[in-house]
């Protein structure tokens, strides 16, 4: 899916919004904003596996001074 100013593409066919019933750009705005979640939470998944790399390094920092 993806949307210009005035037409959206979905499964390769080209719509113009202003044709669209209300119940579709109900359902489009729910598609983007879905899509808008998935990505901020790829986003932290990204996050947080820096931070788990860096605390999992600085265990073994810790842990090799005991050695």
């Amino acid at each position: 899916m993806s949307a210009s100013d005035n037409t959206v593409t979905i499964d390769g066919k080209v719509y113009q919004l202003s044709a669209l019933s209300a119940e579709a750009q109900n359902q489009l705005r729910n598609l983007q904003e879905v899509d808008r979640k998935i990505a901020m939470a790829k986003n932290e998944i990204e996050t947080m596996t820096t931070w788990r790399t860096i605390h999992s390094h600085a265990l073994k920092v810790e842990l090799d001074k005991m050695a």
